[in-house]
C-alpha cells in the first residue's frame, strides 16, 4: 500500500469523523496523518512497525491503526465507518453549496446517501422546507445534478 493510498484511507476516515460528530480532536489528528503520510519521503510500507510513530503527527493509536492497515489491508474503524458513511455519501462533498453540515443534514433528515438521492430530493422539492437550503442553492444543486 502507497503513501497516497495510505493518505487517503486517513483523510476519508477524518472526513466520516466529522459526518459522525466525533472529537475535533481525532477528525484534525486523521487530517494530520494523512497530510505526513502523503508527504512523507519513502514508502512507509517498508518501515519497521516500531518506527511508525517516528513520523510527524503519528501517535500511539494512530500507530497501531496504521500498523494494522499495513499488515492486514483492513482496518476495523474504517469498516465501521464504512458501513454508515458510504462514499456515495462523502462524494457529495465534491458538489460546490455542500459541506460536511449540510451533507449531514440531508443524511439524517432524509436518509440521502448518493447524488441520485440528492438529485430526486430536489426534483421534489423536498428541500425546500430546510433552512438553509434556499431557492438558490436549490436552482444550482437543480442544475449541478443535471444530466
Amino acid at each position: 500500500m502507497g503513501n497516497d493510498e495510505l493518505a487517503e484511507i486517513f483523510d476519508e476516515i477524518a472526513d466520516m469523523l466529522e459526518l459522525r460528530d466525533d472529537n475535533f480532536y481525532h477528525q484534525r489528528a486523521s487530517r494530520v496523518a494523512a497530510e505526513s503520510l502523503r508527504d512523507y519521503p519513502t514508502p512507509i510500507a517498508e518501515l519497521p512497525r516500531d518506527q511508525l510513530r517516528t513520523i510527524r503527527g503519528i501517535g500511539p493509536n494512530l500507530a497501531a491503526r496504521l500498523a494494522t492497515l499495513l499488515d492486514t489491508g483492513e482496518l476495523p474503524l474504517l469498516t465501521e465507518l464504512r458501513e454508515k458513511y458510504p462514499r456515495s455519501l462523502l462524494e457529495l462533498k465534491n458538489i460546490p453549496g455542500l459541506g460536511t453540515n449540510r451533507i449531514k443534514i440531508l443524511a439524517e433528515l432524509f436518509n440521502i446517501r448518493s447524488r441520485e438521492d440528492l438529485k430526486h430530493a430536489v426534483e421534489t422539492g423536498s428541500l425546500a422546507k430546510l433552512r438553509g437550503f434556499g431557492p438558490k442553492l436549490q436552482e444550482r444543486l437543480r442544475n449541478l445534478l443535471a444530466d
